[in-house]
Parts: C-alpha cells; sequence; structure tokens
C-alpha cells in the first residue's frame, strides 16, 4: 500500500492525537488515543463541529473501525489496522505505528490486497433480497413475532 493509503497518528510524545480527515467532501475529526492501563489504542470520531458521533471505539487488529456500529452520521469509509509484514496481529501502543498502521484501502482494493470491491458485495447482497422480496407473497409471509396473525394484516 501506498504511503497515503493509511492514517498516521502520532502518540509517541502523548497519549492523545486529535486530527481531521475527509471523506467524500465532508470533514470529520478524529481523536486516537492509548489508555495506559491496558496499552490499547482507541479512536473517536466527531462532526466538523466536534459534536461526538462515536467515542472510544478499541481498535482490534484485522477489524473494520466503526465497521460493527450502525449510525447514520459515520461517513462511508473502511479503515482497518494491521501490519503488511503479517508478522505483529495486535494493536497495542508498542505496536500502533511501527509496524501496525490504519489502512483506508480503496474500493476496488481490500486490506489484504486481493483485489475485491466492497462495493460489488453490497450489490450482490442488495439483488438477493429483492428476488427473494419478489417470491414471498402475502400468503407466505413469516410470523415473527409468536402470535396468530400476522402483525398488520387483516384479520
Amino acid at each position: 500500500m501506498a504511503e497515503n493509503d493509511r492514517i498516521l497518528v502520532d502518540l509517541s510524545d502523548n497519549t492523545e492525537e486529535e486530527f481531521e480527515k475527509e471523506f467524500n467532501g465532508v470533514k470529520y475529526n478524529f481523536k486516537a488515543y492509548r489508555n495506559a492501563q491496558n496499552d490499547r489504542i482507541y479512536m473517536s470520531i466527531f462532526d466538523e463541529n466536534m459534536v461526538p458521533i462515536i467515542t472510544g471505539e478499541k481498535l482490534m487488529y484485522g477489524m473494520e473501525i466503526f465497521g460493527t456500529i450502525s449510525e447514520p452520521r459515520l461517513p462511508a469509509f473502511y479503515a482497518i489496522p494491521y501490519d503488511e509484514s503479517d508478522q505483529v496481529h495486535e494493536v497495542t501502543g508498542v505496536t500502533f505505528q511501527s509496524p501496525v498502521f490504519i489502512f483506508l484501502p480503496q474500493d476496488d482494493e481490500d486490506a489484504d490486497g486481493s483485489g475485491t470491491d466492497f462495493n460489488d458485495d453490497l450489490d450482490d447482497d442488495e439483488e438477493s433480497v429483492d428476488s427473494a422480496d419478489q417470491t414471498i407473497s402475502d400468503d407466505d409471509a413469516i410470523n415473527l413475532y409468536g402470535t396468530d396473525q400476522i402483525v398488520g394484516g387483516e384479520d
């Protein structure tokens, strides 16, 4: 990966670092910080007015940052902490930024560089859901609520 495909955060002198990134024309503020007690790195994201969107997300090696959180104010980006040399598999105060960096893979390239297009995966899922919705009639609807009637249906 190229140098500009990663977020550089300097926590060497401080326990926290604030920085700004722009995604799709919108500026977001980030705060990365190291918890000295457990030697882990955490990240928070704020909107352009410093209103918190997500605070205290623990960085996990190989896991998408903010990836498990459904929040409409989050920017559409994919960031993952990992080590290109594949020798370190943990994000700690010692490994963060050398050799583990936060990479921003492009849409046509995933974290391991295999060239997967994340948007293609989403499109395939949407198509299968759409085709499934078209084949289910109201008579075949499944009652997920455990009652005798379909919720919102006629008696």
